[in-house]
């Protein structure tokens, strides 16, 4: 059975889909910046596939959902905000945009597997 994510760009689009799942976990902080930059040079690269690239552009639209997630997160622990009144809701929108990110990123890994480009409704 042949791997169906053939190429060496196809195989860093993975890797970054394997990095940004990691960093859900308390090594984000290392896995997410190296995430950003091999998103970064991976567009910057001419030589890059048409349908690779849109899965470039759909990992960049997940770390900005991780990082809005996780601001509002941080934004609303008990001591930053516990005078205010839509802090519970601030706190429930950025756990749902982690378990979004969550969604997005199994869902890159898939359309990854079967080699097609990102829908443009998806991104």
């Amino acid at each position: 059975m042949t791997d169906p994510v053939t190429g060496d760009e196809g195989k860093k689009a993975l890797a970054i889909y394997i990095l940004l799942i990691v960093s859900m976990m308390a090594v984000g902080v290392l896995t997410m910046p190296v995430a950003v930059i091999m998103t970064c040079f991976g567009l910057i690269k001419r030589s890059t596939p048409r349908w690779v690239r849109s899965h470039y552009w759909f990992q960049l639209r997940n770390i900005l959902v991780f990082v809005i997630s996780i601001a509002a997160i941080f934004a609303m622990l008990p001591g930053v905000a516990a005078e205010v009144r839509w802090a519970g809701y601030v706190f429930l929108a950025g756990v749902i945009g982690l378990a979004l990110f969550i969604v997005r990123c199994f869902w890159g890994l898939v359309i990854l597997n079967r080699r097609q480009p990102i829908p443009l409704w998806l991104v």
